[in-house]
This record gives C-alpha cells, sequence and structure tokens, in this order.
C-alpha cells in the first residue's frame, strides 16, 4: 500500500510541521516530525524512513546541506518545500538530489500529490521488476530495475536518486527516441511540467554528469529542439 510509509517532516516551524503531519496522518501515512537537522539525523539514523519532507531554512545546519549529506549515501525520495521564491534554491536543491520542490505557502493536497506520484512510480517499477527483473545494458553500463542498481563500465556502482533512476529507466526503455518534458513529468510527478519549471532540465544535467564520467566526450542524453531529450546510445534488454 502507498498509504502504508513512513514519513519525516523537518521544519522549524513547529505549527507548519504539526498541521502537515495531521493532514498526511490522516491519509494513511505514519509520520515523524524535527524541528532541526540534527534532530532529523538522529531520526533517520533510528527509524525507517520512507520520504522527508525538508525546509531549507533551519537552524544550525541547513536543509540543503542535509539533503546533500543524506544523498550521499541514501535513495530515499527527498522533497524540498521553502519559504524563499525564485529558482536559486529550487535549482541548488534539485541539484544537490532533491526529487521535488514546493514552495511555501502550499496546499497539502499539492504536497500530497507530489509524495503519492514519487511513491506511484517506485512501487510500479518495484511490482514491475519483480517477475522480469529485467537488465539494460549500453556502452559498457548495466542498469537492473529490480534492484535499482547502475553499474558503470569499471563495475562500481554509480548513487542514482529515485528520481533520477526513474528518467533513466524511462529512456532506457524508449531509446534513440525523443521523450518530451511532459512526458518525463508524468512518469515523474504524475503530471505535466509547467514550461518554467527547470527542475526536468536540472534532473537531466544531473544525470548527463554521472554518464559522463567514464567517457566526458560522449553524449548519452542528447537535447532534440521542440520534442524533448533523446538517449542516443543503443541499449540491450537482457
Amino acid at each position: 500500500m502507498i498509504s502504508n510509509k513512513t514519513l519525516l517532516i523537518v521544519d522549524d516551524d513547529q505549527e507548519i510541521a504539526s498541521l502537515t503531519a495531521d493532514f498526511l496522518k490522516d491519509r494513511g501515512y505514519s509520520v515523524l516530525t524535527a524541528n532541526s537537522a540534527e534532530e532529523a539525523k538522529q531520526l533517520l539514523d533510528t527509524k525507517n524512513i520512507d520520504l522527508m519532507v525538508l525546509d531549507i531554512m533551519l537552524p544550525g545546519e541547513n536543509g540543503l546541506t542535509l539533503c546533500q549529506r543524506v544523498r550521499q549515501t541514501s535513495k530515499m525520495p527527498i522533497i524540498i518545500i521553502s519559504a524563499i521564491t525564485g529558482d536559486t534554491e529550487r535549482i541548488v536543491g534539485l541539484e544537490l538530489g532533491a526529487d521535488d520542490y514546493l514552495e511555501k505557502p502550499f496546499n497539502p493536497r499539492e504536497l500530497q500529490a507530489r509524495i503519492f506520484a514519487i511513491f506511484r512510480r517506485t512501487e510500479h517499477v518495484e511490482t514491475a521488476a519483480a517477475p522480469k527483473a529485467q537488465r539494460f545494458e549500453f556502452s559498457g553500463w548495466v542498469l537492473e530495475e529490480a534492484t535499482r542498481h547502475l553499474k558503470a563500465p569499471d563495475g562500481v556502482l554509480v548513487h542514482l536518486s529515485s528520481s533520477e533512476f526513474d528518467a533513466l529507466l524511462t529512456f532506457l526503455k524508449s531509446p534513440q527516441k525523443p521523450i518530451s518534458r511532459d512526458t518525463l513529468g508524468r512518469v515523474l510527478r504524475g503530471a505535466k511540467v509547467d514550461s518554467h519549471d527547470r527542475s526536468i532540465d536540472i534532473l537531466i544535467s544531473r544525470l548527463r554528469k554521472k554518464l559522463a564520467q567514464t567517457d566526458p566526450n560522449k553524449d548519452f542524453i542528447t537535447t532534440v529542439r521542440h520534442q524533448g531529450y533523446l538517449f542516443s546510445q543503443s541499449v540491450t534488454r537482457v
């Protein structure tokens, strides 16, 4: 069940954290709250957290630093929330590995929809992958759908966030064909992407950097004008 998940809300505004937690609990989620990065780290170390909703402005260590720290060792989905308007924090948060970003004040139903979309796509992949256990091979790389692992040509596992994995899997299932930003938005969020929303572009940029580590001159994902993005390499399903 998608609702049978444990969420961690990290926000120094206790009222917002409490109200958001109550709303999500009423929708069937188990919800923990933390008012600082230090409290969040203690819960992350001792509890099984399925998704974190993380405010940027925290006392002490800020949310962006915590996001980066968590992403170094975990694929757990992270949704960043912030009262700071503008693109800078959004771009930085997504570049550090956040799966989504919401500006405060936000409608709790919008947050619920974003959470639901993340869990729906990850559970769909796990359910679909279990009987088939498909592997995708390209240019010496191997992506395993069942384990959600990406292995570089030298055998080293390359860490991918939940959104990065799902985007790459989408490309590998339709190689050498343009995929629109709207299609990627529906896969990653369950909705079309606003024309001014750069989150998909930032995600693709992160993927490009990770794939380029073994061959900086090879462009795995190319931009197709007015159509979206295209995975340029041939792919073999095993």
